[in-house]
């Protein structure tokens, strides 16, 4: 007795549901892919603002003015103040701006006939298209991109309530991703500053 075929009708079934059951292993695989791709997008932005924050918090709070200690008392320079783009300021639309610019000083000596050099370590935070680059010259320098991926930088300045000669300076950055934009990590921080702060 001879054994019958499956009939063409009968492949044509066997492959559309062979399809359908590969197209949901595909959907599958891409939906885990999409979200580790995305937690370690998030995580790296956020490790990202963290270790930048901190570095301008402790930068930003040894800002100061040039000065020199003489035997008469202390002569201050006000002229190196802390600069800030004040407000909200768009990265997406690529371009470089100076965003954060301040001084970090040691005085100057000149008592009994001796002198001694003070110090003078410049720092700027500049936008590079949609990256952060902070710049700091001085006996330890650092030049490097400290943030990417960055949507805004937000910042602004108010008196500080326990000292009115003394401003509180607070930075937003919000980040996006490059291909999933409603992705998105944003955080900020303060930092007290004991210089006068322009442009907000």
């Amino acid at each position: 007795m001879r054994k019958r075929g499956m009939t063409l009708f009968e492949i044509l079934i066997g492959a559309a549901i062979m399809s359908i059951a590969a197209f949901g292993i595909y959907e599958l695989f891409f939906s885990g892919a999409k979200t580790a791709a995305l937690s370690m997008w998030r995580t790296k932005s956020n490790t990202e603002l963290r270790n930048t924050f901190q570095l301008l918090r402790n930068d930003m709070g040894r800002a100061s003015y040039p000065s020199t200690i003489t035997d008469s008392g202390t002569d201050i320079e006000k002229d190196k103040k802390c600069t800030i783009a004040g407000g909200k300021t768009d990265l997406t639309g690529g371009g470089d701006k100076v965003l954060l610019d301040y001084w970090m000083c040691k005085p100057s000596m000149e008592i009994a006939g001796t002198s001694k050099a003070g110090e003078q370590v410049h720092c700027v935070l500049k936008a590079e298209g949609n990256k952060l680059r902070y710049t700091r010259d001085g006996p330890n320098p650092k030049n490097k991109i400290v943030v990417t991926d960055v949507e805004y930088v937000d910042i602004s300045t108010e008196a500080a309530a326990d000292d009115p000669e003394k401003s509180v300076v607070t930075i937003e950055i919000g980040t996006i991703h490059p291909k999933f934009e409603t992705t998105k990590v944003i955080d900020k921080t303060t930092a007290k500053v004991e210089v006068e702060v322009v442009g907000g």
